[in-house]
């Protein structure tokens, strides 16, 4: 699974609150409540917005989010430390 696809499962499974910058600067704020390949379906304050994934510049989640547990085992960034295993 590649890195896009492990960050949209994981924002559409914890449904953090993301800030959405499009290439003209604006800034839009919601949660991901769906996706295809072209759009992304964003939900703030019950109000729904289609955005073209083409005009996206950054997506920025308000809080960390573990994206190894989606991608099954998606190699750490450099400076992360390593994963230990469970009870440890």
């Amino acid at each position: 699974m590649g890195l896009q696809s492990s960050f949209m499962q994981t924002a559409q499974a914890e449904r953090p609150p993301l800030s959405i910058y499009l290439t003209g600067g604006t800034r839009i704020t919601g949660t991901i409540a769906g996706e295809d390949g072209f759009t992304l379906l964003i939900v703030d304050n019950g109000r729904a917005m289609l955005i073209y994934k083409h005009a996206i510049a950054a997506i920025v989640p308000a809080q960390p989010m573990d994206l190894r547990a989606a991608a099954g085992g998606l190699a750490p960034a450099a400076g992360d430390p390593a994963p230990r295993p469970p009870g440890s």
